[in-house]
């Protein structure tokens, strides 16, 4: 998954800017992204994420510690999927206000590793394939762009 933008929901990126302003990739890095998945072969969607602030409760979850979940959260999962979004993820849409405000080009790519929709299981070796797969297009993308690393 390629995060072209982020729904916000992230307090930590209210203190970057307000909470209209957009949260969205550098456009080159997301091409450079979705030209590097292409290039290796893998399978990749882009897209719109959300960047919630919590793994539980942000996210649907009632599995948690608190298995009280606000009422303003039932049924956030679907109307994301009503707005196409994606993905959640929780740090993206911080970084793209950052990355906008600072100056700086950020981008995204995440390893799916479940549809949440439908399980919430995952598979390990699915796992450690899609965590492979988003190191792999990020350093391609990296490479892309004129960036190298180190020589010793």
């Amino acid at each position: 998954m390629i995060s072209s933008a982020a729904l916000c929901r992230q307090v930590a990126a209210l203190d970057i800017a307000p909470v209209e302003f957009p949260a969205a990739a550098d456009p080159h890095g997301t091409i450079a992204l979705a030209g590097a998945a292409n290039k290796l072969g893998i399978a990749a969607h882009l897209g719109v994420t959300a960047s919630v602030d919590t793994f539980y409760e942000g996210q649907e979850r009632s599995d948690s510690a608190n298995p009280n979940l606000l009422r303003s959260l039932y049924g956030i999962s679907e109307e994301y999927r009503l707005l196409k979004i994606l993905n959640y993820e929780m740090e993206a849409g911080t970084l793209f206000k950052m990355g906008l405000v600072y100056g700086f080009a950020s981008g995204c790519v995440c390893a799916v590793l479940a549809e949440r929709l439908v399980a919430e299981s995952v598979d390990l070796a699915v796992k450690q394939q899609a965590e492979r797969d988003a190191v792999r297009v990020a350093l391609g993308a990296l490479q892309s762009l004129g960036f190298r690393g180190h020589t010793n």
